[in-house]
């Protein structure tokens, strides 16, 4: 009897220990280690939410929580599914991320999901949708080409509420369209272009034109108007409280078109500027988009600014003829 006992006790034991090293290893069928020792090494990623977004544009934001087992290798955003991943900046330690994307559709749905990658494998956020802005019908001046602009009325001013878009002169002779970075460095002559060579952004931003354009004896405004002179963005800041302050006041608010903080920006004139960026004389290259509004006045020296980070309204600048710049047009006084 004492026997049968020591031999029960025994095989309790290994049955024990049996069950224990099962568990260990995962289960009856053996493997390698638990899903939930996996799991504890994955990134874990907070919720992705659409900051800001525009007829062409979104913002789009997340954050790595705990990188996991290690650190981040990447992370970024999915969009609508099919495209490739667009990795975001890859920082190994946990913090928020963020991308712009900027050429959209307008009036279009789009599908985003975040994800984090570390050596152990790869998370996602839920995906969520959102739908890009149509572009509003306008009424009031239209140029030699048809398009049309608002107008608001700012003191004893009538201004555009939209940057020139013409692509023609008053003599509907055309203004050259120069694409190339090279052609456009070397060019001497009325050169027009659009913002990164993407059409879609001439009906919210509207063209970017070298000084030649602006100076050239047939004309860009339409017939009643004129490119805004320095003494009509003068009159225009110094209505709106002085140049230091003003920018605020002609800056559209929130951040479907300008970078956080877009400080003080209020767009109380009705002007709503954007911030469409320029391009560049030295390279070609298109820049600021998102952080600088940049309008020719009818003199070369006496261009304005604004800023994302700044209440003023620039009028100091001096830059080369060309820069590629926007503009904005005033109502001829009878």
């Amino acid at each position: 009897m004492k026997k049968k006992k020591i031999l029960l006790n025994a095989l309790e034991k290994t049955s024990l220990l049996l069950a224990l090293f099962l568990i260990s290893c995962g289960g009856s069928g053996g493997g390698g280690g638990s899903n939930k020792d996996n799991d504890a090494l994955l990134p874990v990623i907070g919720n992705i939410e659409v900051k800001s977004f525009s007829e062409l544009t979104a913002k789009i934001s997340s954050s790595v929580i705990i990188s996991g087992g290690s650190g981040i290798d990447d992370r970024g955003f999915i969009l609508d599914g099919a495209k490739k991943p667009c990795p975001a900046p890859v920082n190994p330690a946990p913090g928020d991320f963020q991308m712009n994307f900027e050429d959209l559709a307008p009036n279009t749905s789009h599908k985003i999901k975040a994800y984090a990658t570390n050596g152990t494998g790869t998370v996602y956020t839920k995906e969520i949708s959102f739908t890009t802005l149509a572009i509003k019908a306008r009424n009031g001046a239209t140029d030699v080409d048809g398009n049309k602009y608002d107008t608001v009325h700012i003191g004893k001013q009538t201004w555009m509420k939209q940057n020139l878009a013409v692509t023609h002169f008053r003599d509907n002779s055309l203004i050259p369209l120069v694409e190339d970075d090279a052609a456009w460095m070397k060019l001497t002559v009325p050169g027009v272009c659009i913002y990164k060579n993407n059409v879609s952004y001439k009906a919210v931003y509207g063209c970017l034109y070298n000084f030649s354009a602006i100076a050239d004896s047939r004309g860009i405004a339409p017939i009643g108007w004129h490119i805004a002179t320095p003494e009509d963005w003068a009159e225009l800041y110094n209505y709106l409280g002085d140049w230091s302050i003003s920018g605020g006041h002609i800056k559209e608010a929130g951040y479907s078109h300008w970078l956080d903080p877009n400080y003080t920006a209020d767009n109380s004139s009705g002007f709503t500027a954007l911030a469409a960026g320029y391009r560049s004389y030295f390279n070609g290259e298109f820049l600021g988009f998102y952080e600088v509004a940049c309008w020719w006045t009818s003199k070369l020296y006496n261009n304005a600014k604004c800023y994302y980070n700044s209440p003023q309204i620039d009028c100091t600048n001096v830059l080369d003829p060309k820069n590629g710049l926007y503009v904005r047009c005033v109502k001829d006084k009878k």
